[in-house]
C-alpha cells in the first residue's frame, strides 16, 4: 500500500497532489463541512492501515509489540506526507526510500 502511494506522489501526477491533502491544508480551517470530509477520509485510511497491522502481526509479518493504532497514525502520516512532498518533485528513488525507512519500523 505504501508502494502504491510512493508511485503516485513523484512525478507529474505527484506535483498535482490529492484532493485530500489539498482541502486539507487550505480548505478545512475555513469550511465546516471540508474539514468533516477530510477527518472521514483520514480515519478510513487510519483504519485501513491498523487492520493492516493487525493482520500482519497475526501472520507474523508484523512485530507483535507495535502497537496498531499509534502505527496507524504514523503511516498515514507517511502517505499524506509523500503526498505533500509530491509538490515539490522528489524524484522516484526519494519517494522509495520512505517507503523503505516506514516498512523497517515494521519489522
Amino acid at each position: 500500500m505504501l508502494a502504491f502511494y510512493a508511485e503516485g506522489a513523484h512525478g507529474e501526477g505527484g506535483r498535482r497532489g490529492c484532493l485530500a491533502v489539498g482541502t486539507a491544508v487550505e480548505l478545512a480551517i475555513f469550511d465546516d463541512e471540508a474539514a468533516r470530509r477530510v477527518e472521514r477520509s483520514m480515519d478510513r485510511f487510519e483504519t485501513t492501515f491498523e487492520a493492516l497491522i493487525r493482520r500482519g502481526q497475526e501472520d507474523g509479518s508484523i512485530n507483535r509489540s507495535i502497537d496498531p493504532n499509534a502505527t496507524a497514525r504514523l503511516l498515514l502520516s507517511v502517505v499524506q506526507g509523500l503526498r505533500v512532498l509530491g509538490k515539490t518533485s522528489p524524484g522516484r528513488t526519494q519517494t522509495f526510500s520512505v517507503v523503505d525507512v516506514a516498512m523497517k519500523l515494521l519489522d
